[in-house]
């Protein structure tokens, strides 16, 4: 290995104040279902994102896709993802987006693959998208929680990064939950090159 090997870094994750226990953890990873009122400030450089999708809610719905712009999200957009919601039994979702920098990180394009738990174990997407995941993105679909999630990623390539990560869930035309638009932040200065 090139350069410095580090255990998950020393931040302060869950935010301080951020009292709630972990939905799960696995693989180095901290899945929480928070409150869609937890205060913005506990999701650190997410928090911008969380307070646009809570200025866009009508009627007591979360937002549409429609709207937003990428002026909302400019320096997010490269690494977030929204996510049609095919089913949640099993748990299946359709890349509609995905970031540019999520390439990077991910090893390439996912925008229009399908996402499902025979997927999960069969393909290359089991390094990034686990069961785990599956199933927190539709505890997510549900509309009652904000999620928030935290631990590393190791890239196809060269180097081992950590990321914080919030899913939201969007609304479709009849009011009900159809996507989620998920959101990454990178700790860039805890980048291991392998």
């Amino acid at each position: 290995m090139i350069g410095t090997e580090r255990k998950n870094p020393q931040v302060s994750l869950p935010r301080e104040g951020l009292n709630a226990e972990p939905w799960h953890t696995g693989y180095g990873w901290s899945y929480f279902l928070l409150p869609l009122d937890t205060p913005s400030k506990l999701f650190g450089k997410l928090g911008a994102v969380v307070d646009c999708w809570r200025e866009r809610h009508q009627d007591g719905k979360p937002p549409k896709l429609r709207d937003f712009t990428p002026r909302d999200f400019s320096t997010q957009w490269r690494l977030a993802s929204v996510m049609d919601v095919v089913s949640t039994d099993p748990p299946t979702y359709k890349v509609r987006y995905w970031g540019t920098e999520l390439n990077r990180l991910h090893g390439g394009e996912w925008t229009g693959k399908i996402l499902t738990p025979a997927e999960s174990r069969e393909s290359v997407h089991h390094l990034f998208v686990s069961l785990s995941d599956l199933a927190f993105y539709r505890e997510n679909a549900t509309g009652e929680y904000i999620g928030y999630a935290h631990g590393p990623v190791e890239a196809i390539r060269d180097f081992r990064s950590y990321v914080e990560e919030i899913t939201l869930p969007l609304s479709g035309d009849n009011g009900e939950i159809d996507k989620l638009l998920f959101v990454m932040f990178e700790h860039e200065s805890m980048r291991v090159v392998l």
